[in-house]
């Protein structure tokens, strides 16, 4: 047999062990997680046009650079919690509640909880940092749009709003602080959202159990936001309360959820995981 033949058969037998047959109960939220696909994709693509129709995509862009400002950390925590959580030793030390479940089960370990938040605290600052060194000239780029004909519309304000605005998602600091003090409100911001999304992760856990749930068995919405509540929360003292905000919010609740379910399902369509959820 040719090395390419070797090396195509191989890839269909790893391809065979990813996409192993499924139980009835799997078969179900497979099924589940490909209407939910279509849900949320349909979700995604809605928003996008409704901001094309009433405003235009400079301001869906801007939502959606902002919202990443400030979730990034419960994403970057949530990956590092999988990627760093394994094997270790489980968060509840194998407590059974009154219902006969584990408080968390064991695929929430101590390691987890401290390495994954840590992960998402040196990433984001790391971003952070890179931002703000570069904060002159992407301060110059946020008054060339506002004042020139590129003018946002759901975000319709003078160019020294827009950058505050910015500034506050980006460094930390709003436009009377200075960078350096803006980098010690930003470290806080970090690791509460950090930490707030670890302990949403518990606490969705926690809920399954106490539901009843197996583990691995979705529970849609909850697996997908459950992270993303407390870590929210927790960033109301060191953003700007206002309708943006609440537009970012929104955003949230509909691109987490989204970005979730769509990569999950594209991972199982190709091969990349035995389910799509």
């Amino acid at each position: 047999m040719n090395e390419k033949a070797e090396n195509a058969k191989k890839s269909d037998k790893n391809f065979s062990r990813m996409r192993r047959e499924l139980s009835t109960e799997e078969e179900k939220w497979k099924n589940q997680a490909l209407w939910f696909c279509g849900i949320f994709l349909t979700f995604f693509l809605g928003e996008l046009v409704l901001y094309l129709i009433l405003w235009n995509i400079n301001d869906w862009a801007s939502v959606f650079l902002l919202q990443t400002m400030l979730i990034m950390p419960a994403y970057l925590t949530n990956s590092g919690m999988m990627l760093f959580g394994k094997g270790g030793a489980p968060l509840d030390k194998g407590r059974v509640c009154k219902d006969g479940n584990r408080l968390f089960g064991p695929g929430k370990t101590v390691k987890g909880f401290i390495l994954g938040p840590v992960f998402g605290i040196l990433v984001s600052l790391c971003v952070h940092l890179i931002l703000i060194f570069s904060w002159e000239g992407i301060e110059n780029i946020i008054i060339a749009f506002w004042s020139g004909q590129r003018e946002y519309v759901l975000f319709h304000s003078t160019p020294s709003e827009a950058v505050d605005l910015f500034k506050v998602y980006m460094t930390g600091a709003h436009w009377y602080e200075s960078l350096g003090f803006g980098f010690v409100k930003l470290t806080l911001r970090v690791t509460l959202v950090s930490f707030g999304g670890a302990t949403g992760d518990l606490l969705g856990s926690w809920l399954k159990r106490r539901l009843n749930k197996q583990r691995g068995e979705p529970i849609w919405g909850i697996d997908q936001l459950d992270f993303i509540i407390p870590a929210v929360l927790v960033s109301l003292p060191f953003i700007i309360l206002n309708v943006k905000f609440i537009a970012i919010v929104v955003f949230i609740s509909i691109f987490t959820p989204s970005l979730a379910i769509i990569a999950n399902t594209i991972s199982y369509l190709i091969g990349l995981k035995a389910v799509p959820y």
